[in-house]
């Protein structure tokens, strides 16, 4: 990152040391244009002086016309500034968009999977908000769907590489948020741990924040996130959590993966006291 921010501005350095000097070449040109008009007037003036002071009054009036339009060039307005859009604009953003074609890993946008959804979870139709309602939703029972806990996956699942995502989590006062193998259990009681193919965090009662590892870790978080980063390498064996806020570290598991994984949420019961919000999954703006 740091060469490529070196070499960009090396490169906008030598366009904006090229235009300039295009830009001096301009100026020169027409000074020297101005300066053979002036003095092609200059002539005139003397000459027609010249057969004034003679009283040849025809000969004057007729050596009177109007000034060829070459015989002053004066420069164009918009000529020696800088050009509108190459120069003057967003060029923070513009390198931006450029850097982050080989940052790795950008931020992941994921969907939900409604087909894993449990009943009384309503997906939004951009499948990137979930949140608990009271009855359930018109909805198959399928082997996918978890049932009863109030569970739902991404669409996209990673059988390798590196992957981020982040999941806006607002003023909620539960969650659970994490990755599932593919081939969890979805029916019944479901036990949160990697023994059971679950690596996962959560919160309870507005401040109770715990690593589901094994043994289950309590966290201490001195700043409540709004949104949450989970951060994916397959082969590094690595799953970490951040608060996306300001990208401190929150909790890292260690372990080896060997099926495809998905991310995994759940926006817990809204019986919690202020915790009728849902999650939301936040996506690259550009």
């Amino acid at each position: 990152m740091h060469r490529f921010l070196s070499e960009k501005e090396d490169s906008l350095s030598r366009e904006l040391t090229e235009h300039e000097n295009s830009v001096l070449e301009l100026i020169r040109e027409n000074l020297r244009r101005a300066e053979e008009g002036l003095r092609s007037l200059d002539a005139r003036l003397k000459r027609l002086n010249g057969q004034q002071a003679q009283g040849d009054d025809i000969q004057f009036l007729k050596g009177i016309s109007k000034p060829r339009p070459d015989d002053i060039q004066l420069p164009d307005e918009g000529s020696t500034e800088l050009p509108l859009g190459l120069f003057k604009g967003p060029l923070q953003y513009k390198v931006w968009k450029q850097m982050k074609d080989f940052i790795s890993p950008v931020l992941e946008s994921l969907v939900f999977d409604p087909s894993s959804a449990h009943q009384r979870l309503l997906v939004s139709e951009d499948l990137t908000h979930v949140r608990l309602t009271n009855s359930n939703q018109q909805l198959f029972h399928t082997a996918e769907r978890f049932n009863p806990c109030v569970n739902i996956l991404a669409a996209q699942g990673f059988t390798s590489g590196r992957h981020y995502w982040e999941i806006e989590v607002g003023s909620k006062t539960a969650w659970d948020l994490g990755l599932a193998k593919e081939s969890v259990q979805r029916k019944g009681r479901i036990t949160l741990s990697p023994i059971d193919g679950y690596w996962t965090i959560w919160l309870r009662n507005g401040d109770e924040y715990k690593a589901l590892d094994w043994p289950a870790a309590p966290l201490t978080l001195t700043v409540r996130p709004r949104k949450v980063g989970v951060y994916l390498d397959f082969e590094g064996g690595q799953v970490s959590f951040y608060n996306a806020d300001n990208m401190t570290h929150v909790y890292t598991f260690k372990d080896t993966f060997t099926e495809r994984l998905f991310p995994y949420f759940s926006p817990y019961l809204t019986s919690c006291p202020g915790n009728a919000e849902g999650l939301r999954l936040c996506s690259l703006k550009l």
